[in-house]
């Protein structure tokens, strides 16, 4: 959907098991169109559109998922029983059905929102399947920046690191922007706890967001005459040039906290040698060890899953309804202009749900099991520090997600 150049089948799947009560994911939003055509070329969309509106009325869904066929796919490390080695490889996707529903129920409710163009050729629109050619070429999504927070009284035992990130990615899964995802944060804390062996708990806030505007360029070589999946290259090898499309960014200054069981040092040690964090880079690093003492003040993120499941025991209201609910409350149009001076509810990219067992496959990163994969989100608000900012990762045969204190 964002990325024509990708060479791969359209995925038709269905998420397998369950997943977290509040999460906002297709199988927990109400879609108006379920089915899209997703071909590889623009030339085919008329024929898959027509298939599509021809389904018998009793028409039972079968999945479809291909193998890995384009080198630069994506895939992204899942750890799972992480001491023992065990790791799946995903694929990660948005779900067409839910970024159409966002985009529709934005325009419906009139929410202020920022529009991303991920294709701005009309006659090309196709080669990105059929929901961005009904949206113009383009996505809307949540906007949000970092709330002025007062220091709250929380003392705590922790490490801090402090540091500016520039050009950090803030698109939090092209559903909302103005936030990194915490499944970003989460990668990086997993590299850590890979080190010291020994499991991390995080909090993240940021005092500060400067909008980087534009498109960043890129040149990808790609292989004209011998490409093999899992980026082994041969042949001769010719550069795309191109444009990121999928990622907003922002030049941040953040606040990460960490708790674990491994001895400070080890962790310090090892913060003070990072350089990037969520696509961005650090500068001006900072790394202490805090004892019964107060985090510098910032904007943390908190889980505010709980108020999601408050909100979805009313009728004809899913979990996307009731996060655009809360994005919205106590915010009004004034002359043009959105007024909302207390809210600081958005959306954030928090998990992946599995569409299938995990199998192998040819080209998987590492050769472990891989698994295409749903992106998954939470609600999320801001708030001082507190126990609820604190953050960790659980797994199960669904997927891997990212829960807050407050979401238990």
């Amino acid at each position: 959907m964002f990325d024509a150049r990708i060479k791969s089948d359209g995925i038709n799947a269905k998420i397998q098991g369950s997943v977290p009560l509040s999460t906002i994911c297709s199988k927990t939003t109400t879609q108006r169109k379920e089915l899209w055509a997703a071909p590889r070329n623009a030339a085919e969309m008329k024929m898959w559109r027509e298939t599509l509106a021809n389904l018998p009325a009793d028409y039972t869904h079968k999945a479809s998922l291909p193998n890995i066929t384009d080198p630069f796919l994506k895939q992204v490390l899942l750890p799972l029983d992480w001491r023992n080695g065990s790791y799946v490889s995903a694929t990660p996707l948005a779900s067409m059905g839910v970024l159409h529903e966002l985009f529709k129920r934005i325009g419906e409710l009139n929410l202020p929102y920022k529009k991303w163009v991920v294709q701005p050729n009309p006659a090309a629109m196709a080669n990105h399947g059929e929901a961005l050619l009904l949206q113009g070429g383009a996505v809307r999504m949540l906007r949000r920046g970092p709330a002025k927070i007062t220091q709250g009284d929380w003392r705590g035992d922790f490490i801090q690191l402090t540091a500016r990130c520039e050009s950090m990615n803030v698109s939090s899964g092209m559903m909302a922007t103005g936030f990194p995802a915490m499944t970003a944060i989460g990668g990086f804390i997993h590299s850590l706890e890979r080190k010291i062996g020994h499991d991390i708990e995080f909090a993240f806030g940021m005092k500060s967001a400067s909008w980087i505007h534009g498109v960043r360029r890129i040149a990808v070589n790609r292989n004209s005459t011998n490409s093999s999946p899992g980026g082994r290259l041969g042949g001769k090898i010719r550069p795309v040039p191109g444009f990121v499309v999928d990622e907003m960014v922002a030049n941040c200054e953040i606040v990460l906290l960490l708790k674990t069981k491994a001895e400070p040092e080890a962790l310090q040690s090892l913060l003070k040698k990072a350089h990037k964090l969520a696509g961005g880079c650090l500068f001006d690093v900072d790394v202490s060890a805090v004892s019964n003492d107060a985090p510098t003040n910032a904007s943390y993120f908190v889980d505010a899953s709980a108020d999601i499941a408050r909100k979805i025991r009313k009728p004809g209201v899913d979990n996307l309804q009731a996060a655009l609910e809360m994005y919205a409350a106590d915010g009004q149009w004034v002359d043009d202009e959105w007024l909302q001076p207390r809210n600081g509810y958005t959306l954030n990219h928090t998990g992946y749900a599995l569409l299938e067992k995990p199998v192998n496959r040819s080209g998987s990163r590492d050769n472990y099991p891989h698994a295409w994969a749903e992106s998954t989100f939470s609600l999320i608000t801001q708030g001082s520090m507190t126990e609820n900012c604190w953050w960790s990762r659980a797994y199960d045969d669904s997927g891997v997600f990212w829960k807050g204190s407050a979401n238990g």
